[in-house]
């Protein structure tokens, strides 16, 4: 049988990777690139370089093709997974009026709040309105877009030459109707976040073919013209649905830039005013994703490498043993030290959650005998501890949400089996790595799979997932000290340290 192919692209925060892989799930070849780093404006905004993420695409799927040696005639099509949140206002010829604002920009619209007899969710929207942010910053630029349009409807412009984007990434951004996986059909939902509807891209369900890769794209990716590009979802969704977290009952973190912890329900909930969460559109149509985000999570990692092993990156580099190399070298040290870090504990809220207003990266039970691989492991641990600890408010709000049958594994820090191991032991359940750990990418090239006519529906597509995977099981002794320090320490940090955390930012801001 003839050997066929689908690629996936996933753009994230950090960089942009576009992976092939054949209907069997088998990678064949990909290529990472680095994007710029966000751009932190006078006016306090975070924003992204849009022209950099166009080229790094471009630049990661040249190579990409660079490395391929079949026959470019047996691709069948391109899934489009993009990171969610980040917003790009431009005009219809794809020109843009200012840099996107990044989905970690929590700046907020000066604008009249909703009765209170308003739907939480879409209150929350309306201060949380990049349209209603920019009205009130700048209102001539914002009586000149004519498009909104997420990463994913950027990129879906640039790559067919219209403005195409998938319905699951438009979460929290566009006037959604989540329940029912399209656009909002009450007039009122429009003028609360101050969109109008011809002013965002035409959506699409996960698995649907969007358009097709034009001349002008393939002249500039590499990629075939005239190949379907498909709909994903949102970047975690995508990845959920790569790790094969499809049933009600599943679970998925994923340790990448943005660390995310996702429980997948066949159940859809909203937020209440008392708690808010994400409603977020599964990679599976009609189905939900909850999830319990990090902003800075793996991305840690990589602050970790740069400030404190620039030594182990230029040893890696000189082995040639690429972008992972110093995490491990790290990795093999901390595989050394006991659980818990012999006393030494992280708090990683390097970007202040909303549920911790004020909040900041912490460092407790220093002592002479802690070395940089004891503050790795700590950092690692910290993570885990924070996604649980960000779950608990989530769960109280769903009492019939399925408990976790099976949790899944995926993103750049599953590759380490450490932080395997401590995920397992910190949530004290089996914790299985994906086949593949960029499971982004797998899962769009899954979608592009389902669009080109390759599997009838997502169910049939997660046969590409038959691929080695491997079972981390809880160290029963690991578990039960994970357990008290996250009942009788972690947990208790935040209210215990608000009021330093506070008089800090007092301080500081003199």
């Amino acid at each position: 049988m003839k050997r066929q192919y689908c690629i996936g692209i996933d753009s994230g925060t950090q960089s942009t990777r576009v992976m092939m892989f054949d209907l069997s799930g088998n990678f064949v070849c990909g290529s990472t690139v680095k994007h710029k780093p966000l751009i932190h404006g006078q006016d306090g905004g975070i924003y992204m370089d849009e022209e950099n993420l166009w080229t790094s695409l471009c630049a990661a799927a040249r190579d990409m093709m660079a490395q391929f040696d079949g026959d470019p005639a047996d691709i069948l099509g391109v899934g489009l997974s993009p990171h969610n949140g980040t917003v790009c206002f431009m005009r219809n010829d794809g020109t843009h009026l200012l840099h996107p604002i990044c989905y970690q920009d929590y700046r907020t619209a000066d604008v009249e709040p909703m009765p209170a007899d308003c739907p939480a969710w879409e209150a929350w929207q309306r201060r949380n309105s990049r349209a209603n942010l920019l009205k009130s910053v700048s209102p001539t630029l914002y009586d000149q877009v004519e498009k909104y349009a997420s990463v994913g409807g950027y990129l879906g412009f640039m790559l067919t030459g219209s403005f195409v984007d998938t319905i699951s990434n438009t979460i929290g951004s566009m006037p959604l109707d989540r329940e029912r996986f399209c656009y909002e059909e009450r007039a009122w939902v429009y003028d609360c976040v101050g969109m109008r509807k011809d002013q965002l891209c035409e959506a699409f369900l996960p698995g649907q073919a969007m358009g097709k890769i034009s001349e002008k794209a393939a002249e500039e990716t590499g990629l075939p013209a005239g190949i379907p590009l498909v709909a994903g979802a949102s970047d975690k969704q995508t990845e959920a649905f790569g790790a094969g977290a499809v049933h009600d009952g599943d679970a998925f973190i994923s340790y990448g830039t943005e660390a995310n912890l996702t429980f997948v329900s066949n159940q859809f909930y909203t937020m209440t005013r008392e708690n808010f969460f994400y409603s977020l559109l599964s990679a599976v149509p009609y189905q939900w994703n909850y999830t319990v985000p990090m902003a800075r999570g793996y991305w840690l990692v990589t602050w970790f490498k740069e400030q404190f092993a620039e030594d182990l990156t230029e040893k890696a580099m000189q082995e040639g043993l690429g972008r992972y190399g110093a995490e491990d070298y790290l990795t093999k040290q901390a595989l050394h030290i006991p659980a818990g870090s012999e006393g030494l504990l992280v708090m990683p809220d390097f970007l202040a959650p909303r549920e911790r207003p004020h909040s900041s990266g912490t460092v407790i039970g220093l002592k002479p005998i802690h070395t940089r691989a004891h503050l790795f492991r700590a950092l690692i641990e910290g993570i885990a501890m924070t996604l649980r600890l960000n779950s608990e408010s989530l769960k109280k709000s769903m009492p019939n949400l399925a408990p976790v049958k099976s949790l899944y594994v995926g993103g750049g820090g599953s590759r380490s089996d450490l932080s395997m191991q401590i995920t397992a032991d910190i949530f004290g359940v089996p914790a299985t790595r994906a086949s593949y750990h960029e499971t982004g990418s797998l899962g769009a090239a899954m979608c592009a799979a389902i669009g080109a006519g390759a599997f009838a529906n997502q169910e049939e597509a997660v046969q590409m997932l038959q691929g080695n995977t491997q079972t981390f099981v809880p160290n029963a002794k690991n578990q039960a000290l994970y357990e008290e320090l996250y009942q009788k320490v972690f947990r208790k940090l935040y209210p215990v340290l608000l009021p330093t955390f506070e008089t800090m930012e007092q301080l500081y801001q003199k």
